[in-house]
């Protein structure tokens, strides 16, 4: 038997669900590798784990870590696509997969590159007419169908979390990095399709067009000048170019 013959084998025995036989010692390895890998996905996905409970977070887990094996060295990406795993066992349950994303989100965010902090010159010097503002390291957003956030902060309390509620509003949830602190937010939605678009490249000035196109009897240019100073004061924006 040759070496590579041998590494095969060891895997396969190690990812295989269900391999035909194993030695007492092969079988460590084999629950050894799945005992990590959940140990990560609850480590990463908290408060999923806190409102499935164990078994059923567990269960969950293993069937995203017979699907998905990992392709990294680092444990830190164990648990990329967690969520669709859940949106696929929890179809009638959408605040599962919606936790999961904040959950991911906020560790994708602390570990994001650093970015410089906007310079208040760049203000006042922009050309306003085809301005562009970049968002800061870790920024990734969604939209919301039902009350998830609050039931995470309950559960980062240790508190209890309220019941799920669908949304009466479309919404959306923002998360980025302020300084070294991953942050979210919850968005109504012409502040949060705004945010898409600005994502997406647009500029501040098709940004205020589009504004004015649906709501052609309001100060749109007043409501846009608002959400860009909320958007720097919370460190949401690091560069107009």
């Amino acid at each position: 038997m040759t070496l590579a013959t041998t590494q095969a084998r060891f895997l396969d025995l190690i990812l295989n669900d269900a391999p035909p036989s194993l030695t007492p010692g092969e079988a460590v390895y084999h629950f050894a590798y799945r005992s990590r890998l959940l140990e990560a996905l609850r480590d990463t996905y908290g408060r999923v784990w806190s409102w499935l409970g164990d078994d059923a977070f567990d269960a969950a887990g293993r069937t995203y870590i017979s699907t998905h094996p990992p392709t990294s060295w680092t444990l830190d990406a164990v648990g990329l696509g967690f969520e669709a795993t859940l949106a696929v066992l929890y179809p009638d349950d959408p605040e599962v997969p919606e936790l999961a994303w904040l959950d991911w989100a906020l560790r994708q965010a602390f570990s994001a590159a650093d970015t410089s902090v906007i310079d208040p010159t760049a203000l006042a010097n922009a050309d306003w007419s085809v301005a562009r503002l970049r968002l800061a390291s870790g920024f990734r957003h969604r939209p919301l169908s039902t009350n998830s956030v609050a039931i995470w902060q309950a559960l980062s309390h240790d508190e209890t979390p309220p019941p799920v509620q669908t949304l009466g509003k479309a919404a959306g949830l923002i998360v980025w990095r302020n300084g070294l602190e991953p942050v979210f937010r919850t968005l109504e939605a012409d502040e949060y399709a705004a945010i898409v678009m600005l994502e997406r490249g647009a500029s501040f000035a098709s940004l205020c067009a589009d504004l004015d196109g649906r709501y052609p009897e309001t100060d749109t240019t007043l409501t846009a000048s608002q959400w860009l100073g909320q958007w720097i004061s919370n460190g949401l924006i690091c560069d107009i170019y």
